[in-house]
């Protein structure tokens, strides 16, 4: 585990595999001695910070989507609202379905608040503005902090260098186009906070800019083996782009 101080009253801890430098960030955002927590990875993630953390003194779960790997962990956290979006049960249904699991329960993990577009919460001196911003999933949001910081999800997959991961698409295509705008713009001169690998205090615009190249690529039907040829250099993870050429690739 690897522990980043992002400010005084902010931590992020990195749960790395280190076979593939993937790995799971959940973030504890403080008010004194109450945090609330930005996704919270699967149980066993939960358990791992169980030493770091006093669950007793968290007040929130915020959810950027209602993806399992950053939501299940809510399971073993009780009396803690959540906070996430409106349309948490395609999310989760569309993870399930793509990963073929079975017996996956969604309970304890439904958000007891829902945040519309550009709606705030406070929390102490905090404030966080919630985003919706369906690129991954159409349950998405991107979370503002105190116009200083944002929290992304999987909008942005990178390893823990940094070398960009492909991204998957569970969003529709006419979703997509606007939210990489969006995206930008939210984050222009903040530091930004991913759900997995790199945290960015510089140079998300140019990887921002792959992307928008890559859903071109992914339109025009480029194998895996081809991006980097046209221009999007990537880590493994082929089967994500499988994924999305059967949904993008209409040759």
């Amino acid at each position: 585990m690897r522990k980043i101080n992002i400010a005084d009253d902010i931590i992020m801890y990195q749960l790395v595999d280190e076979a593939t430098n993937w790995s799971v960030n959940i973030t504890a955002v403080y008010d004194g001695d109450e945090f609330a927590l930005i996704d919270t990875g699967y149980e066993v993630h939960m358990k791992e910070l169980q030493e770091e953390l006093d669950f007793t003194k968290c007040k929130y779960i915020l959810f950027t989507h209602q993806h399992p790997d950053h939501t299940f962990g809510a399971k073993i956290l009780e009396g803690i609202e959540i906070v996430g979006h409106k349309d948490y049960r395609s999310g989760f249904d569309e993870f399930v379905e793509w990963m073929n699991l079975k017996g996956w329960s969604i309970e304890g993990t439904i958000p007891s608040r829902f945040m519309n577009n550009n709606e705030t919460l406070s929390f102490g001196k905090h404030t966080f503005t919630f985003i919706h911003n369906p690129i991954h999933t159409r349950s998405s949001m991107l979370i503002d902090l105190n116009s200083k910081y944002l929290f992304t999800g999987d909008e942005i997959l990178t390893t823990v260098e940094g070398s960009d991961i492909t991204s998957i698409y569970f969003s529709d295509e006419c979703l997509i186009e606007d939210s990489y705008n969006t995206l930008l713009d939210s984050s222009k001169e903040k530091i930004v906070l991913p759900g997995h690998g790199k945290v960015f205090t510089n140079g998300i615009e140019v990887s921002i800019k792959k992307r928008v190249l890559y859903l071109s690529l992914l339109k025009e039907g480029i194998t895996f083996e081809k991006l980097s040829e046209n221009g999007f250099e990537c880590e493994g993870f082929d089967y994500f782009h499988e994924y999305n050429l059967g949904k993008f690739y209409k040759g």
